[in-house]
């Protein structure tokens, strides 16, 4: 058992639950990317998981773009984006721009899809193959938004360069055309996206387990000495 693997990954847990609240700047959320692009593409809340014997998968319950809008009409939409973070006192999601301006019919009756809404539970692996936004047609997911940010925005490399042939890239240039272009409550939308992914494990039933889990673990003395004797 890695004791400084799940020590690093319960500090990171709790950074996310106490300081990604309704008040955290973009930068701070910039900067905090890696921790996400840590904990989930790189496997490491996964492995944790798994390390302290907890059965079953790590779940993070939340709403799926495609329950909003149906396959056949995202070629039609400029900007959709999930959302779902709470900030300024306000929570925002399932944000719908068309090209194209939408009868009070057709406005009240995807209101009332998004109302009754259902929030689902996803794997990590589900969850960041799942979409989050869609630019001019095209579906982005939380990874891809993840690796923008931490890769490109300057969370753990800043970098300009962008490659049109490659399909991550390409999603990379269409994020482009709208940072800082689109707000959702008084915050960038990239942002904005970025804080619902965080919130939404901060806010999942499993973290809340695996904390309590890593802290009787490691935190607690009664568990500390055997803790040890196992790793030895």
């Amino acid at each position: 058992m890695d004791y400084n693997l799940l020590k690093y990954v319960y500090e990171e847990l709790y950074y996310i639950s106490r300081e990604w609240d309704q008040t955290i700047s973009d930068d701070a959320l910039r900067r905090g990317s890696s921790s996400l692009r840590s904990l989930l593409i790189e496997g490491q809340l996964n492995k944790a998981w798994r390390m302290v014997g907890l059965s079953g998968k790590f779940i993070i319950k939340t709403q799926a773009i495609e329950n909003i809008i149906d396959q056949d009409n995202a070629g039609k939409i400029l900007i959709a984006q999930t959302g779902g973070a709470k900030f300024n006192n306000m929570e925002i999601r399932d944000v719908v721009f068309q090209n194209k301006t939408a009868t009070k019919e057709e406005f009240d009756e995807e209101f009332e899809k998004g109302f009754k809404q259902k929030l689902k539970n996803w794997s990590i692996s589900e969850y960041l193959d799942s979409s989050c936004f869609i630019v001019q047609g095209e579906k982005i997911c939380r990874r891809e938004l993840i690796q923008y940010i931490a890769n490109k925005l300057g969370g753990t490399h800043y970098d300009t360069k962008r490659d049109s042939s490659d399909n991550k890239e390409s999603k990379f240039l269409l994020l482009d055309r709208i940072f800082d272009k689109i707000f959702l409550a008084d915050k960038n939308a990239i942002y904005f996206e970025l804080l619902s992914i965080g919130q939404g494990i901060s806010g999942s039933r499993s973290t809340k387990i695996l904390l309590r889990r890593i802290s009787d673990l490691i935190y607690k003395p009664k568990h500390f000495k055997a803790f040890v004797k196992g790793k030895q």
